[in-house]
This record gives structure tokens, C-alpha cells and sequence, in this order.
């Protein structure tokens, strides 16, 4: 059962990708060289975001807030072919959150393995 939920998880994404197609013709290698690589940088960027929100980690377990901002930025890049401005802002967004999530530091008692003093050091 936890095999066929991983499954659907990244199924949703690859079910998206078609309409990325249409509504991107870049990815078609149609139109000039800044239009192809805007789209082909927009939609690996949307397909990051949402990919990183299905799993739930990135570099550090996310919260659930985190992974519906994540999946809204995705969905908005991806096909937000007729507002570009706006599927640029969320793609910057959600690129933004996704440093940030990474760069935090993470709060800890202490080291994880018990650190022992070193005997060569100690005969010297």
C-alpha cells in the first residue's frame, strides 16, 4: 500500500507534464533561443518544486504549509504560459523558499556522535 501512494505521488507529476507541452512550445524547440530556454528553465524549476512537495524533503524534512507553497509555485510556473510574469515570480518564489529551507540552520543539541578525546594527542 506505501509503495502504490509513492507511486501516485510522482505519477501526478508525470501526468502533468503533457500540459506543460501545450502550453510551452519552447519545449518543442518552437520559437527563438530565449523563449526555448525560458520554458525548458521555468518547467524543470516547476517540476523541482513539485517533486521536492510530493516527497516532502529536500534538504531537511519540509512542513505541510511548505509543500502546498511549493506545489502552488510549481503548478502557476508550469502553466502559466499566458501570465509570464507571474510564472516567472512564482518560479522565483518558489526557487527563493526552497535556498532559504536549505541554507537554515537546524537547531541541535550538539554533536551526534559523542566526541572522545584523541590518546595520540594525550601522549604528546
Amino acid at each position: 500500500m506505501r509503495t502504490s501512494l509513492w507511486a501516485a505521488r510522482f505519477g501526478l507529476l508525470v501526468f502533468l507534464l503533457p500540459f506543460a507541452f501545450v502550453l510551452r512550445p519552447g519545449l518543442l524547440m518552437q520559437g527563438d533561443l530565449a523563449t526555448i530556454l525560458t520554458d525548458a528553465a521555468i518547467v524543470t524549476t516547476a517540476m523541482l518544486f513539485m517533486a521536492a512537495a510530493a516527497v516532502g524533503f529536500f534538504t531537511r524534512p519540509l512542513p505541510l504549509w511548505f509543500r502546498a507553497v511549493l506545489i502552488a509555485c510549481g503548478l502557476v510556473a508550469m502553466m502559466g504560459a499566458a501570465t509570464p510574469g507571474l510564472a516567472a515570480a512564482a518560479a522565483g518564489l518558489g526557487l527563493v523558499l526552497l535556498v532559504v529551507s536549505a541554507l537554515r540552520p537546524t537547531r541541535s543539541a550538539g554533536p551526534s556522535v559523542p566526541v572522545r578525546p584523541d590518546p595520540a594527542r594525550e601522549k604528546q
